[in-house]
């Protein structure tokens, strides 16, 4: 159940315990002779006390609605893409000293301003990986398949197909896959940097724009790279 339907649901609950308890407490009241009231007049009061609530509980709600959205906004999980280092090292740079070990990118989860852990591959080696902050990971001693580790395919079953079609003509990786799943399960406006070409201080940008209903657009986007002179 939705955080909507469940504030909403729990409010609409409240509301109508509180009606009818008013109505009780007028009925009890008239009975033991607090005030005294024919029978037409009664009924148009409870009436008067249905309609008020009515027209209460159209406010209540719609204030219910943005409270839910800043709760949204403030406890919101983020997402991000990062790099982790390898004990390997590609062929090209084996000669190097010291060694250059490979880097992989990696999409975690931020949940309260901590790294939620996760288990990563390289795809270089394929060595297994537990992340464990933003930039850092220890050796999975004893996981050697990685079998438990989502793979594209995984992902592709939850994404629409239009989107799945476009990302895998991109080719991107893993970690972007993740991130433009995460972003629709979270109902997240998003730009997501899928290519760029760079030629001397201009870059074009291939860009995802995710927008909250799920619903994306391609933008193309020419950037002037800034040179610094010291």
């Amino acid at each position: 159940m939705s955080l909507e339907l469940k504030v909403n649901t729990n409010l609409k609950v409240s509301l109508d315990l509180t009606r009818e308890k008013v109505i009780a407490n007028m009925l009890e009241a008239r009975g033991m002779g607090k005030f005294k009231v024919d029978d037409k007049d009664f009924n148009a009061i409870c009436g008067i006390i249905q309609g008020s609530f009515d027209q209460a509980s159209q406010s209540v709600f719609k204030n219910a609605d943005g409270l839910i959205k800043e709760i949204k906004k403030e406890y919101a999980l983020e997402g991000i893409k990062h790099l982790i280092e390898c004990h390997c090292v590609l062929p090209q740079y084996r000669t190097r000293n010291p060694p250059l070990y490979h880097k992989f990118v990696v999409f975690s989860i931020i949940d309260d301003d901590k790294v939620v852990s996760k288990i990563s591959q390289c795809n270089n080696c394929g060595i297994i990986h537990k992340v464990i902050d933003l930039c850092k990971s220890e050796i999975a001693h004893g996981m050697e398949e990685g079998n438990s580790i989502r793979s594209i395919e995984d992902i592709k079953i939850s994404l629409p197909d239009r989107l799945v079609e476009f990302l895998t003509k991109q080719s991107v990786d893993l970690a972007t896959w993740e991130n433009v799943e995460f972003v629709l399960d979270n109902k997240k406006e998003t730009e997501l940097i899928l290519n760029k070409d760079q030629k001397d201080d201009v870059t074009q940008l291939k860009i995802l724009h995710i927008r909250e209903d799920g619903t994306f657009k391609i933008k193309s986007e020419i950037r002037q790279d800034e040179m610094v002179i010291s």
